[in-house]
């Protein structure tokens, strides 16, 4: 758990390192978000966050679901 929260900070800094200002991603807009005071900031940077986390998980599901029904297939 501890790796994968590391991994995470990691990719947040690097996106923030090497963003353009004409670039939008959901990690730039989640870090202006928590900076900004307000309940409706944090509120915006949640539902970002999890927008991001459901990309994630679909992209996840895509890549490795035949995968795992090819290794169904051979067992």
């Amino acid at each position: 758990m501890a790796f994968a929260a590391a991994t995470a900070l990691g990719e947040f800094a690097v996106t923030l390192f090497l963003s353009r200002p004409e670039w939008t991603t959901l990690t730039t807009l989640i870090y202006q978000h928590l900076g900004r005071p307000g309940a409706a900031n944090l509120d915006a940077a949640l539902v970002l966050a999890c927008v991001l986390m459901g990309l994630a998980l679909a992209a996840f599901t895509l890549i490795e679901g035949p995968a795992q029904k090819d290794n169904d297939a051979h067992a």
